[in-house]
């Protein structure tokens, strides 16, 4: 299914129906399979929904610039005009600052949030990966570097790393770089945008640690600590059950009295 904002099409579908409504955002150069996985686990009891950001799968590229704060309006729009109320967003990788950048700036949609590890408040080793493939995404060999990302993002066990490298090579080359510098960007202020949020948070972190812990419990002391077993930086596809287990746990234990 489509809905079209500004003569552009962003695709979504929905599973389920249930207590909780889940919307799933996925990482950069990547789309909604990055879900396929988890979305029947979740919608056993829930209504799950799911899309592809703008530039994205079968969504379409747009001229701007592609910021978090932009990726966030888009899902905002999206989220009126499906009617979707209170809404768990869940993003992995990219997915959860946008879905920060959701509870900051639109603090009335979410009832929770959850973030599948989220590269932000850098650690120093991330930061200066980031940077690398800022430079290496601005080259005219590009495609070097998201075969690099991708291949980092994996354990070497993955038997779904042709399937993401193949989505992340279709992803042009303004999307991945506009994506990767403005994260850089938004990073500057994501201690801010984190501790203005009120209701809980979930982080699960995969194999390696990609954000500054202490630091993120000290701005979001509501925040609700996991980590997969096994599974790379895509812990959706490598963790699977134990990602919609944590997160039905996260929604009843945690956000079952909230609005």
């Amino acid at each position: 299914m489509y809905l079209i904002k500004d003569n552009s099409r962003i695709f979504y579908d929905q599973a389920g129906e249930g207590k909780y409504t889940f919307v799933l955002l996925h990482g950069t150069g990547g789309s909604h399979k990055q879900f396929e996985h988890v979305i029947p686990l979740l919608a056993q009891s829930n209504k799950v929904i799911y899309l592809d950001l703008r530039g994205h799968g079968s969504s379409d590229e747009r001229p701007e610039e592609y910021k978090i704060e932009t990726y966030a309006e888009d899902v905002v729009w999206f989220c009126e005009q499906i009617a979707v109320k209170n809404p768990i967003f869940v993003g992995l990788s990219m997915g959860g600052n946008i879905a920060v950048e959701i509870a900051a700036s639109f603090p009335h949609l979410p009832k929770g949030i959850a973030l599948l590890d989220s590269a932000l408040l850098y650690p120093t080793e991330m930061l200066a990966t980031m940077h690398n493939y800022k430079k290496g995404l601005e080259s005219s060999e590009y495609d070097n570097t998201i075969t690099e990302i991708i291949r980092d993002s994996c354990l070497s066990t993955d038997s779904f790393y042709p399937m993401l490298l193949q989505s992340a090579l279709q992803t042009s080359q303004k999307v991945w770089y506009s994506s990767v510098i403005n994260m850089l960007e938004w990073d500057k202020v994501a201690a801010a945008k984190l501790q203005s949020i009120q209701f809980p948070v979930l982080y699960v972190a995969a194999s390696r640690l990609i954000v500054d812990l202490v630091r993120l419990k000290q701005v979001c002391p509501q925040l609700v600590f996991g980590q997969t077993v096994g599974s790379g930086h895509i812990n959706t596809l490598g963790a699977p059950i134990q990602i919609g287990d944590m997160l039905k746990q996260f929604a009843e234990k945690y956000l079952s009295l909230e609005n």
